[in-house]
């Protein structure tokens, strides 16, 4: 039997896993992965959902370690150039990083149902162009999100050549937004 799969980069101390959990008819037979590189909300996401398997880890292209740039905690981002969330370029943590086509060609088979959602505050541009590259999209079944292109200074343009070589592949980033209930599972 092949295995439902929740994987949630940018966890923000647990809101994603616990909106999953309430909205998602089935969330109780998917196994769930959940990534947030911000120390205080790891902390968090922990102390709130010790069931699931949670990394201390930003979901990126390659096993690394990288900056992490401060602000607010929802806000705080990867990309040293976002404008919003308070994001300060002088401050920053250092967090280790995973390749996520790594991590989902190590850890599951392509018959798995797995559902994909990144909400990491402009860093997702980069992400996903990986996974088209690595064709990693061949594991994924629903890809939810959201973009931060105008918080992180990406051209239109730019934005809009990632969103067209989705639907090229069959894929749109569906929109994410936690504590909402205007999801459709």
């Amino acid at each position: 039997m092949n295995r439902k799969i929740f994987i949630g980069g940018g966890a923000m101390g647990g809101i994603s896993v616990t909106d999953f959990k309430i909205n998602k008819p089935d969330a109780g037979e998917y196994e769930i992965h959940s990534f947030e590189c911000n120390p205080e909300q790891f902390d968090k996401l922990k102390y709130r959902h010790p069931d699931v398997n949670s990394y201390p880890i930003a979901i990126w292209t390659e096993d690394s370690t990288l900056p992490f740039y401060l602000g607010k905690p929802w806000g705080s981002s990867l990309m040293k150039n976002k404008t919003t969330g308070g994001v300060n370029p002088n401050n920053s943590v250092q967090v280790e990083s995973i390749d996520i086509d790594k991590f989902m060609r190590d850890n599951f088979d392509k018959g798995d149902y797995i559902i994909f959602k990144l909400d990491i505050e402009g860093a997702e541009y980069e992400v996903l162009r990986h996974m088209i590259n690595r064709g990693t999209f061949e594991y994924i079944d629903e890809l939810w999100g959201e973009w931060h292109w105008p918080k992180i200074g990406l051209l239109e343009s730019e934005h809009d050549a990632l969103v067209d070589d989705l639907q090229a592949i069959g894929f749109e980033l569906k929109p994410w937004e936690a504590n909402t209930k205007n999801k459709r599972w």
